[in-house]
């Protein structure tokens, strides 16, 4: 059985449950509480952040995205990336962008609203503590010691990902060009890469079943403007991994190559701005007037999806760019100069 260390609000343990969920692999969905949190990240040498996974054969796996990509090596029957090299390169490129870029919008209300993140809190400590999670009422009884801390983690999180009330008109521009492109999309297919389920589904289901659908501030804002992302949720959640067929980009909708090149709207000019910056050992990414703290993290996602394009023939890199993915794949695959 694999079990599954998290948190409540985390988006990348929902990211992970819902694979396994989907994979139909027997899993145990627990809490990373306190009182067991040094063991498991001594089990993955140190790694502190949100999820981590035990494997039937006692291995242990760490980060959303390899997680779900050894669980597709492990169970090629229930595959969720694409065996075509160019779909595949496109999965893993939209992993990154909800993985990366959009969930500056998700966090928008835990950093800017302070009735929002105080509940978000509220939940985070529970499972901190190994409680029952509080629900849809988590009132004053849940102001255990730690909440404070949380909320002021949270808020700190738009330091790092240039959210806050500053840059409110920018976040919410992302997220309303992401959410009409997905909403026209799911007009044509139930999933991102065709009418099977794949890596990319997972990563924004999790950002909205612990974000854009779950927080108070941030559901009542998301869920009027865009219904379809309420369907696809519920989609992903009775789905069984391996059903269905992936398009390849012959077959693709034109709604995916218009998702994609939003996708490469702004995402693309950071990623080369942040490789440049921590190539020259600088704290700042700046691109087109704008300003970012450097996201190391960023950039091993950059370099492992660069590789994986690289390795694609010249026919499959012109696949991949009648997709859309021009711009994304100069910064996947430059090193950052211009």
């Amino acid at each position: 059985m694999y079990r599954l260390y998290g948190l409540r609000p985390s988006f990348y343990t929902r990211k992970v449950a819902a694979m396994l969920t989907a994979m139909r692999l027997p899993h145990e969905d627990l809490l990373k509480s306190a009182d067991i949190a040094a063991e498991i990240e001594a089990a993955v040498d140190g790694y502190r952040k949100f999820p981590v996974v035990e494997t039937p054969e006692g291995d242990w796996l760490k980060d959303s995205t390899d997680i779900g990509l050894a669980l597709d090596a492990a169970h090629p029957d229930r595959s969720i990336l694409p065996d075509d090299p160019a779909m595949r390169a496109a999965a893993l490129m939209l992993d990154d962008w909800i993985d990366e870029w959009l969930i500056r919008p998700v966090l928008h209300w835990r950093v800017t609203d302070e009735d929002n993140r105080r509940w978000t809190a509220r939940h985070a400590v529970a499972g901190m503590n190994g409680e029952p999670d509080p629900g849809e009422d988590s009132g004053p009884a849940y102001d255990h010691p730690g909440v404070g801390y949380a909320m002021t983690f949270f808020a700190g999180a738009g330091a790092v990902n240039r959210v806050g009330a500053d840059y409110e008109n920018e976040v919410l521009d992302l997220l309303t060009r992401a959410a009409d492109a997905l909403s026209a999309h799911f007009e044509m297919r139930p999933f991102l890469l065709g009418t099977r389920i794949s890596l990319p589904d997972f990563a924004l289901y999790g950002m909205l079943e612990a974000g854009l659908l779950w927080e108070p501030a941030a559901r009542a804002y998301v869920e009027p403007r865009w219904p379809a992302l309420r369907a696809f949720k519920r989609r992903v959640e009775g789905v069984e991994a391996g059903e269905g067929v992936f398009d390849t980009a012959d077959t693709a909708p034109p709604t995916l190559a218009a998702l994609v090149r939003i996708a490469g709207d702004d995402f693309a000019d950071f990623l080369a701005a942040n490789a440049r910056a921590l190539a020259a050992n600088e704290t700042g990414a700046t691109w087109a007037g704008k300003h970012m703290r450097t996201r190391g993290f960023t950039e091993k996602c950059r370099q492992a999806t660069g590789r994986t394009i690289t390795a694609l023939t010249d026919s499959q890199k012109e696949s991949l760019r009648t997709l859309g993915a021009d711009r994304l794949m100069a910064a996947y695959l430059g090193d950052g100069s211009e």
